[in-house]
């Protein structure tokens, strides 16, 4: 078996666990919460560092949150955009790479 099989089947098998257990909006609530942890330490590291990178990486990621949240619950969608913009309005204050 190849590694990449061996992700996926390990994946598969973390996922039907899961499955047994939550809703569909459950899994997108907590998916978009996790993408959404990602894109503010992101716009955190960005503070640190003034990197490009990490404001790329942290809209990629606030992207990702947004679609996962407004699949769950819409207002869950407009609580996380209110929180990135704010952390986002922060990092470019403090270290804008452009």
């Amino acid at each position: 078996m190849d590694i990449l099989s061996a992700q996926l089947a390990a994946a598969a098998d973390k996922a039907m666990s899961e499955l047994h257990g939550k809703t569909i909006e459950r899994v997108q609530h907590e998916t978009a919460i996790t993408w959404a942890g990602r894109a503010l330490a992101s716009y955190a590291l960005l503070m640190e560092t003034g990197e490009l990178q990490r404001l790329l990486d942290a809209e990629e990621y606030a992207h990702e949150a947004l679609e996962h949240a407004a699949l769950a619950d819409p207002s869950l969608c407009g609580a996380i955009a209110l929180h990135l913009a704010d952390a986002k309005e922060r990092a470019l204050r403090t270290r804008n790479p452009l």
